[in-house]
């Protein structure tokens, strides 16, 4: 049943992908906003409407939709409304919502040449076009206006933006000070650990992101907040955010010490240690194997384990 608790309503949309149903939310703010928006589906589409008709609401009665991070199953239900609806998100969403051939381009190249340094055979590189098969749920369309760090979104004056890179690049939270309520898109998850996804460098910038030295940051950085409950992008609420943090980094620094202590026995490719770590599926979910195995890597050097 969708219904209305402390300003907020919870819509569980469908979604094609292996994570299964993903959750958008209400604020009954001064502007009714929505955030996230559903994979692009007509099962979702027809999902998100029957839960609005449980509000007493109609699609044309959002004002706004702010945007945690820019994934298709976090944006793709744009595209079912008017191009005039206002949508605001960190400035790194855009390049994944309104994608040019150019970037594009740049996108092939940055994981042709991972895939050359990871030591991953010639057979996978046709992979990369696949990489980019998930985007068909996504939308089409720009920002209105961009959120960051410390920012009050328009018309929800109790809530301000945190930026919680890590899962994606373009992520952020919004939190609510007085009763600690924390919408954490997909950086808080109850039951399984997000995918720290390996990205192409920002507009004007040569390195690549480490998003799992990043995840571990903005896990960190949440526990300075008086969070007393997390709305999550997939699954149930998280209620005791230090000890599910706590159990988070514990679990992540015992998997890259595995790897350290393969890595003492003799040397070994991106993609050795990827096959170890994940026999079974890497095949299946390379882009998600290797941007793991690259992360207990980038952790093990960034505490001093490796070089």
């Amino acid at each position: 049943m969708t219904e209305w608790k402390d300003g907020i309503a919870k819509l569980t949309l469908p979604t094609p992908f292996p994570v299964g149903d993903v959750n958008a939310y209400l604020i009954d703010g001064e502007r009714l906003t929505l955030v996230d928006a559903g994979v692009k589906t007509e099962e979702a589409w027809a999902s998100f409407l029957e839960q609005l008709d449980m509000l007493h609401l109609r699609h044309s009665d959002i004002e706004q939709v702010i945007l945690t991070h820019h994934h298709p199953d976090h944006v793709g239900l744009l595209d079912f409304f008017p191009h005039s609806l206002e949508v605001y998100g960190h400035p790194l969403n855009e390049r994944w919502l309104n994608r040019t051939e150019s970037f594009f381009q740049e996108h092939d190249e940055f994981y042709r040449k991972l895939f050359h340094e990871f030591g991953i055979p010639a057979k996978f590189f046709e992979l990369i076009s696949l990489l980019k098969e998930s985007l068909k749920f996504s939308c089409n369309r720009s920002l209105t206006g961009s959120l960051t760090e410390g920012d009050k979104p328009m018309g929800l004056s109790e809530w301000k933006v945190i930026e919680t890179p890590g899962h994606a690049q373009s992520h952020i939270s919004l939190f609510r000070k007085k009763d600690g309520i924390l919408i954490g898109g997909d950086h808080i998850l109850a039951h399984i650990s997000p995918n720290p996804l390996l990205e192409p460098p920002a507009p004007g910038e040569k390195e690549r992101p480490k998003p799992l030295v990043q995840y571990n940051q903005s896990l960190i950085k949440l526990l300075s907040y008086p969070i007393q409950m997390v709305y999550t992008g997939h699954g149930e609420e998280v209620f005791d955010l230090s000890m599910h943090v706590e159990k988070r980094l514990a679990r992540q620094h015992e998997r890259a010490m595995t790897v350290k202590s393969w890595l003492e026995e003799e040397s070994l490719t991106v993609f050795e240690i990827c096959k170890r770590l994940f026999p079974t599926v890497y095949k299946r979910e390379l882009a998600l194997t290797i941007s793991e195995t690259v992360g207990q890597l980038d952790y093990l050097e960034s505490i001093g384990q490796i070089k």
